[in-house]
């Protein structure tokens, strides 16, 4: 403040003290035949430059349980080193070359770099890695190898765990009035998770499958661009290749015990538009496309002679219109208007099939299932006045499906928003919404549906009404405070359903608070909790319900971080941030059975960095995180069951729970250049 008044100052000085003359400073009125401008050169101004900063950390995780932790840590137990880097440098010519990593060596590491002529034309590449682990305790007697299944002399310990690696490379190229741009990425997924089989004669047994897939992505378009308008014509392809495709067990005839995902293909090209008028302006797309599965019978048995494969074709169209006008400085109005069609070509075949519980071998058909759905939409902005915003919509979705139990399905949405922001240092955003399914009446075919009780209703299928209320609000009493709080509640009443899903609650609220404190500490405090608890009626018998289920899920969370400056002048920095999570859930069933158990999972983190400049240019720091997680589930039991404990022929994986803490320390240096 006080620089700001002494320049004002000084101005007014020198407006009182100057005289006035009729001096002419631009840069017409230059006279520069006399000047030698051969050495005139802006020393300051070197075109070629770098900036950014580049990090090492390395160190060292330690850990109860090998694997879990990486979800939170980033690390198996062992070593830890990652790289982080933002920088940039630029050539003489213009050219700017750009690199971006983040925690690369680690489980979730991700790189990218750009080289691109600003304006003129790109080229990028990325990588990036994930890594989840659902169980370190998996146990099974059978051990894969490649798609088969080896049988051990006892139980061995199992890691269902899963690798992503995703790399993309992206080029665009800008003319007069025109681009273009080809995207390409290719993600592999191995690794491990659980599976079941069954032989027959109501056994079945979990295993350890495989997991080898591999989907590569494509996306290419050409665009022309006027004062007023756009265009673009593309290209959008993926294919999906599983290495997995059948599982066997190992045995003197390899027997066939599970198929998975079959090799598969989409295709379809499209063309977009936007055109602006004063007003108003207008955008809209039409694709057309094919997707395609070509994969060979995994069992010949019951199919007809001649026949080695299933040859699918699914035709794909989609188009959606949209428009925004503003009517005034004070309305606004838009709408939008979607089509989707899939329209199965794929021939229909007699097999020989079992029916789950008669064996009668009655004959079923692959059916060709066709869907299409519209769906439209129109709302409102209308600004009342300064700090008053009112919005208001409506949106109509009909859907189609053949060869289904509910053929057509009518689906409205009314909702209303209403912002508040007219008070000093408030701001407040209020919404509800109502909805209704409904549609044609159910019917039955022999299908899987077949033996299912006619009575029941699939909520996705069934009559629903659906009430909605979301409050945002943002307050800043004070200049160095501020606080954020979201509440919500949702309620769905499957109102004419008399056997399945009969209410769903979804209702909780996030809180958060930002206090700086002088200027040196800034202190931020969250949490929330959320409740979802669904009803349902079910039967034993084909007819009326004659027991009753609540299942009740709850997730909250709390935390707190800290940034600490004081200790700024002599080149330190210190933060810190804790949070618990907390997860559980619960089934009650009516009659004798009671509660059926719970699900619970918690887990407590703490990280800690600390940073010491050695230069302008350079630091050095130290870092720790910690985590305690356990989970418990009352629906795992023992690998081989004994009569009258758990459940007849059924034979697990195991206990799968996880209860473990690790801790992660890294040394830490940073170079800004």
């Amino acid at each position: 403040m006080m620089k700001t008044k002494l320049s004002i100052i000084a101005l007014l000085l020198m407006t009182v003290n100057a005289p006035v003359h009729a001096f002419d400073f631009g840069v017409k009125a230059v006279n520069s035949q006399n000047a030698n401008t051969t050495k005139w050169a802006c020393k300051k101004c070197n075109a070629q430059s770098t900036t950014g900063n580049v990090g090492l950390s390395i160190g060292g995780s330690i850990s109860d349980d090998d694997n879990h932790s990486a979800n939170a840590l980033g690390y198996d137990d062992g070593f830890a080193g990652a790289i982080d880097a933002n920088a940039a440098t630029v050539t003489d010519s213009g050219i700017r070359t750009e690199f971006y990593a983040k925690e690369l060596g680690s489980k979730r590491g991700d790189a990218a770099i750009a080289i691109r002529q600003p304006g003129l034309w790109s080229v990028a590449a990325g990588y990036d890695a994930k890594y989840r682990v659902d169980s370190t305790t998996a146990s099974s007697n059978l051990v894969s190898e490649g798609n088969t299944l080896v049988a051990q002399d006892g139980l061995v310990v199992q890691t269902l765990d899963q690798d992503r690696d995703r790399v993309n490379i992206d080029a665009k190229y800008r003319g007069d009035n025109w681009s273009g741009f080809v995207s390409v990425s290719n993600e592999e997924k191995t690794g491990k998770r659980a599976s079941s089989y069954s032989l027959g004669l109501y056994s079945a047994t979990n295993f350890v499958q495989p997991v080898n897939s591999e989907t590569t992505n494509l996306h290419t378009a050409i665009n022309m661009s006027g004062s007023n308008w756009l265009a673009e014509v593309g290209f959008k392809g993926s294919w999906f290749d599983n290495d997995v495709d059948n599982v066997y067990l190992d045995q003197t005839n390899p027997l066939l015990i599970q198929t998975g995902s079959p090799d598969n293909s989409a295709m379809s090209f499209y063309i977009s538009g936007r055109y602006r008028f004063d007003n108003t302006t207008i955008t809209g797309k039409f694709s057309n496309g094919e997707q395609n599965q070509d994969e060979s019978f995994s069992s010949l048995l019951g199919v007809s002679a001649g026949l080695t494969s299933q040859d699918l074709t699914l035709n794909t169209t989609d188009a959606n219109l949209a428009f925004v006008t503003r009517i005034s400085s004070k309305a606004t109005v838009k709408g939008s208007f979607v089509y989707s069609d899939r329209d199965n070509d794929s021939p229909s075949y007699e097999f020989d099939q079992y029916q789950a519980d008669e064996l009668t071998g009655l004959i079923a058909y692959t059916n060709a299932m066709d869907r299409e759905s519209t769906t439209s939409k129109l709302s409102a902005d209308y600004r009342i006045k300064s700090g008053h915003k009112l919005s208001a919509g409506l949106a109509y979705k009909d859907s189609e499906q053949t060869i289904t139990v509910r053929e057509e399905k009518d689906e409205t949405e009314l909702w209303v928003k209403y912002r508040y922001d007219s008070l000093e240092m408030w701001d407040m955003r209020f919404k509800a919404s109502y909805a209704e399914r409904d549609g044609a009446e159910f019917t039955k075919y022999i299908t899987s549906d077949y033996l299912q009780n006619e009575f029941m209703r699939k909520y996705d299928m069934a009559d629903r009404e659906r009430t909605e209320f979301v409050v945002d609000v943002t307050h800043t009493p004070l200049d160095n405070l501020s606080i954020d709080f979201r509440g919500y509640y949702a309620l769905d009443d499957y109102n004419d359903t008399d056997i399945g899903l009969t209410e769903s609650k979804d209702y909780g609220y996030d809180a958060s608070a930002n206090l700086q404190l002088a200027d040196t500490l800034d202190v931020t405090v969250y949490g929330g909790y959320q409740w979802i608890d669904n009803d349902q009626l079910g039967s034993t018998t084909s007819s009326y319900a004659d027991w009753a289920a609540e299942n009740s899920d709850e997730f909250g969370f709390v935390g707190l971080s800290t940034q600490y400056t004081g200790l700024a002048d002599y080149g330190v920095l210190l933060s810190a941030e804790y949070c618990f999570s907390y997860s559980e859930g619960d089934t009650a069933v009516s009659g004798s059975i009671g509660n059926l158990g719970e699900y619970e999972s918690e887990e407590h983190s703490f990280e800690f960095n600390a940073t010491y400049a050695l230069t302008q240019t350079s630091t050095v720091g130290l870092k720790y995180q910690y985590t305690d997680y356990q989970d418990s589930d009352y629906a795992e039991i023992p690998v081989v069951n004994k009569a009258g404990d758990g459940v007849t022929n059924l034979t697990t994986l195991g206990y799968l729970s996880q209860d473990y803490d690790a801790h992660l320390i890294m040394a830490t240096y940073n170079y800004t250049f």
